[in-house]
């Protein structure tokens, strides 16, 4: 008999299903991504190619992000959707 997973966060399901069998550093960082909430992120500053400075919509908190990739994207005023872990 299969088990509903309505209303069962896809992540958890995973771990509860393979969790013991996954290297302990992917397991760790996904069980992470179950307690850090996604909010929505203002791009205050950004420098291309080395990082931006975001700020929390929700919470006003502002973010130091040193990263290469996006930060070549972005600009101030874009929005972004992510989670944050400290």
């Amino acid at each position: 008999m299969n088990k509903s997973l309505h209303e069962v966060i896809p992540t958890a399901a995973y771990l509860s299903a393979k969790g013991r069998r996954l290297d302990p550093l992917l397991r760790r960082y996904l069980e992470s991504l179950l307690t850090a909430p996604f909010t929505f992120f203002e791009v205050l500053v950004c420098d291309p190619g080395t990082g931006m400075t975001l700020r929390d919509v929700m919470m006003q908190e502002e973010h130091a992000v040193t990263e290469r990739a996006a930060s070549r994207g972005m600009e101030p005023g874009d929005l972004l959707f992510g989670s944050w872990r400290r």
